[in-house]
């Protein structure tokens, strides 16, 4: 499913779980529940490398004029209008086509979450970079549906075991590799 159908989905019964990298919004909880929080990161700003000295602080990106892409409905959308205000924001459907704006230069920076952000840098190192430090933090968690607590608390006992016992860690490290130095870099 697309970002913007997830929700949709999980309040008609589509789906029973949202497992996406949502971040907790008090928008978001006013149409559905969250599980307990699994992950803590944020958010990064990805541009062309050769805009890397343009954009080396927070206030670099923050104080930019120009256009900046986000993929529509997410907190780096959210992040954009409040934090970046004098940006034109071009809204997109993927975090790949962030990617694709910056190298044909429709937009000049791109606002996501650190995780994909890696992945796309890192697809694309001899033309983009990303500021490494979080711009914010948010946490993440599975999305349910308010009318299903029984899930919720049977999802909730098990990310409360994996916690304890080391499982979730394990899988988070797997996937996310870079986990711990994201884990350390926070905006000032």
């Amino acid at each position: 499913l697309r970002w913007d159908e997830q929700i949709p989905a999980l309040l008609s019964k589509k789906t029973d779980l949202i497992m996406s990298g949502m971040s907790i919004t008090p928008a978001r909880k006013a149409r559905i529940d969250f599980t307990d929080p699994y992950l803590r990161r944020g958010l990064v700003a990805m541009f062309r490398a050769a805009d890397a000295e343009r954009f080396n602080s927070v206030e670099s990106i923050l104080q930019f004029d120009s256009t900046v892409g986000v993929v529509e409905g997410t907190t780096g959308d959210a992040f954009a209008v409040e934090n970046i205000p004098r940006a034109r924001r071009l809204k997109l459907t993927r975090a790949e086509d962030g990617a694709y704006q910056l190298k044909q230069r429709g937009v000049e920076l791109f606002v996501h979450d650190a995780p994909a952000v890696v992945w796309l840098v890192s697809a694309n190192e001899a033309d983009l970079k990303a500021y490494w430090k979080l711009l914010n933090e948010e946490e993440i968690a599975w999305g349910v549906r308010r009318d299903d607590p029984a899930l919720r608390d049977a999802v909730n006992a098990t990310l409360a075991k994996w916690k304890q016992d080391g499982t979730l860690d394990r899988v988070l490290l797997k996937w996310i590799p870079y986990l711990d130095k994201l884990r350390s870099q926070t905006a000032k």
